[in-house]
């Protein structure tokens, strides 16, 4: 459970230094994790101190203000990890290797931009499970403008259907569906689910103790998900958006004079 102030039953060995609302949580990037394994330091996952562990989030395009979505919580970039005491144990030269002149100086082309590190703020309090996707709002392609009335919360967001898996529950190839993010699902709903890379939506169950997926098309087979697949929930589906005609939005054309 994450609250305000970082992870449930977590502590600060210095809360003058570390915590606090702006503080509450610590994230980094196992992709810089391994970076300094090859540079020799013995880490592992929460080695240095960080609350929260990524895996495919590109550290070097993480900016303070972006806020990101993790299982129900969202996160707010509030600034970069600078070097402190809980690293000593791994000798002075780490703290060389995760923060040098250019970070301190806020570029963001350092090479070892974000190695050790962002604080974030909890902007809204949540769970989050292992696995859970890191979603960036701002990553959007477009907007669709749709009354309050119909959303269920303020985050929600669409994702273009690809096939005719989900046609017996009236979703279609091309559709837009509406994606309430979260990890709370119900046996029975429609929801979005992604498998390492890739993104799909079927019918949420369980049968003899596992996750299964099931698509709306006999013709298409029901996933059952294994405990080593890359699996997460990223959301359930509360509505459908059917286009009839778009309109594709070309370059102006420059005026000569």
């Amino acid at each position: 459970m994450v609250t305000p102030l970082g992870i449930a039953g977590d502590g600060h060995n210095n809360p003058q230094i570390h915590g606090g609302p702006r503080k509450a949580i610590l994230l980094i990037t196992s992709e810089g994790i391994d970076e300094l394994k090859q540079q020799g330091f013995p880490l592992y996952h929460g080695a240095l101190g960080e609350n929260i562990t990524t895996r495919g989030l590109d550290r070097r395009a993480v900016r303070v203000g972006q806020r990101y979505r993790v299982g129900d919580v969202l996160l707010q970039i509030t600034k970069l990890r600078t070097p402190c005491d809980t690293l000593s144990v791994y000798g002075p030269a780490i703290k060389k290797a995760v923060y040098d002149q250019e970070v301190k100086a806020g570029n963001v082309a350092s090479p070892v931009w974000g190695l050790g590190g962002f604080y974030a703020s909890v902007l809204q309090p949540g769970t989050i499970r292992p696995g859970d996707p890191i979603l960036l709002p701002e990553h959007r392609k477009g907007y669709i403008t749709v009354d309050r009335r119909f959303l269920p919360s303020e985050d929600v967001f669409w994702l273009r259907i690809q096939g005719d898996s989900m046609i017996g529950r009236g979703i279609f190839d091309g559709d837009f569906v509406m994606i309430q993010p979260g990890t709370d699902v119900e046996e029975g709903m429609i929801i979005a689910a992604r498998f390492g890379e890739d993104a799909t939506v079927k019918t949420y169950t369980h049968r003899d103790g596992s996750i299964v997926l099931v698509p709306a098309n006999p013709a298409d087979q029901e996933i059952i998900v294994k405990d080593d697949d890359d699996f997460a929930i990223v959301g359930k589906v509360c509505g459908v958006f059917r286009p009839f005609q778009e309109v594709h939005q070309h370059e102006e054309l420059a005026l000569v004079e």
